[in-house]
């Protein structure tokens, strides 16, 4: 008898969705205000925003990504419970205490890009451009890079998704020195972080007068390995660099990119937390799996007649179907995660759990694949 092959269905997504919509409802109700920052057996212990007094710090950087959840969920649903839900959190944000760190981005944007977008939220406003400024003082124009942590000279792969700011608040202000600060960086990031083989370094670092002294890793154990969130999150700053630059570089880099990333999962199509280690038993990261499909579904939407995007869109629907049918969560009383099996930090032995982040990528992911026209956070 013919074994019939599984495939990424309309079906198997509305199954998916309606599990994961019936999740972030049921936790909306627990949690009222509070924020989902870091998961045990995938429940989350959500804390009182009042709490986070340094925002980027720690897990703290993702703390937009619980909130920014029910605008995804408002997306798909149109539910108005959910915009309600994510305008009380954006107030909330308000005149919280900032620290100097790359994370502006991911820390703002998936909650107040969408308030301003859609409700023309001043206070969604105002956060941004305070996280833009922060962001912006850590640019090094003599180097042409953005520092990932305070005064400390590196800089790191991630940068790239979240200088996705820079062009945000060029867009709103008019002020080109964030675009022009995020296209000097981007060169950067291309010269020095990109091998031959696609792979990238996760940290750059440098010495006072800007001269590269070494890489380093502070998410894998080998820095010559290829973590694998932060490529999967250089793809999607490339596919959003290059909608908004139609720069046919920063297309070239994606395809490299993707090229590396898609060609180093492990048999159930899910990507180790170090590229490099596919055959090996380390830990995998489905947020890097979904992050990755985003950019991918971000690119294919620019361009659909291209075929090497096209090719990339169908490993990343195999992606996506080993993500709902593997990792993913059916709706009961108890799992707040809508996906396990993330890897924050093996180094520091942070794996095989539920992450916030994964969670917001994962429903994204979903959101992109049954919602036509949708727009993201990064824009």
């Amino acid at each position: 008898m013919t074994q019939t092959k599984e495939i990424l269905s309309q079906k198997v997504l509305e199954l998916a969705i309606d599990d994961a919509v019936s999740i972030v409802t049921r936790n909306l109700a627990k949690w009222k205000e509070k924020i989902p920052i870091s998961a045990d057996a995938g429940v989350y212990s959500p804390v009182d925003i009042s709490s986070l007094k340094f925002m980027g710090a720690g897990l703290n950087w993702a703390a937009g990504c619980g909130p920014g959840i029910y605008w995804l969920c408002y997306a798909y649903t149109g539910d108005p419970k959910f915009k309600e839900a994510a305008l009380k959190i954006v107030e909330r944000f308000k005149g919280l205490e900032y620290i100097r760190s790359q994370c502006q981005g991911i820390l703002y944007m998936p909650l107040c890009v969408p308030a301003y977008r859609l409700c023309n939220s001043q206070t969604a406003k105002q956060i941004l451009l305070t996280g833009a400024d922060v962001l912006y003082s850590m640019y090094e124009p003599e180097h042409r890079y953005f520092r990932a942590w305070g005064d400390i000279k590196n800089f790191a792969v991630d940068s790239i998704i979240n200088i996705a700011l820079m062009h945000w608040a060029t867009n709103v202000t008019g002020n080109r020195m964030y675009y022009d600060a995020a296209i000097e960086h981007i060169r950067t990031e291309i010269d020095e972080m990109i091998l031959p083989d696609g792979s990238t370094y996760n940290l750059v670092d440098t010495d006072n007068s800007g001269k590269i002294i070494g890489i380093s890793s502070n998410h894998i154990n080998n820095p010559r390995g290829c973590w694998s969130r932060g490529q999967a999150w250089a793809m999607y700053g490339f596919a959003m660099h290059y909608k908004f630059t139609s720069n046919e570089e920063y297309l070239s880099c994606f395809k490299k990119l993707s090229s590396f990333f898609y060609d180093n999962l492990t048999d159930n199509m899910i990507p180790c937390h170090d590229l490099k280690l596919k055959n090996t038993l380390a830990a995998v990261d489905t947020s890097a799996a979904a992050i990755a499909v985003c950019a991918t579904l971000e690119m294919a939407s620019l361009l659909p007649d291209d075929s090497k995007i096209a090719a990339f869109k169908q490993k990343a629907d195999a992606v996506m179907l080993s993500l709902i049918k593997n990792y993913s969560v059916a709706y009961d009383n108890y799992i707040d995660a809508l996906i396990l099996g993330g890897t924050n930090n093996r180094k520091s032995g942070w794996y095989d759990e539920a992450l916030i982040f994964g969670d917001y990528f994962y429903l994204e992911a979903l959101v992109r694949y049954l919602t036509d026209g949708y727009e993201s956070c990064w824009q």
